[in-house]
């Protein structure tokens, strides 16, 4: 989907994310949450209610989380300036807030 953003993933994100794939997490399933979340973000359409999405408080504040599953969430922070969604982490809520 091309609206102008970028979607940039940090080494954080790839290195967790390779780890998960090697458990059986299927790409499929990131691709599609990452599709669905490029969506909204062009304003093509609400995200689905499952994802529960919502923003972190406190240090984090400005860093979004969505879950893709029960306990596999997705944490990204959004440059509107730059058009940039940052895929900043990705595992279960105890790996990705250690």
């Amino acid at each position: 989907m091309d609206c102008g953003w970028r979607v940039l993933k940090t080494r954080q994100f790839d290195k967790n994310l390779k780890k998960l794939l090697k458990s059986g997490v299927k790409k499929d399933l990131v691709d599609a949450t990452v599709e669905d979340l490029l969506r909204w973000v062009c304003g093509k359409g609400p995200l689905p209610a499952k994802y529960n999405l919502h923003k972190l408080k406190g240090n984090l504040q400005d860093v979004w989380d969505i879950h893709l599953k029960y306990d596999l969430v997705l944490l990204f922070k959004l440059n509107e300036d730059s058009k940039c969604i940052y895929l900043l982490n990705i595992g279960s809520h105890s790996e990705v807030f250690k």
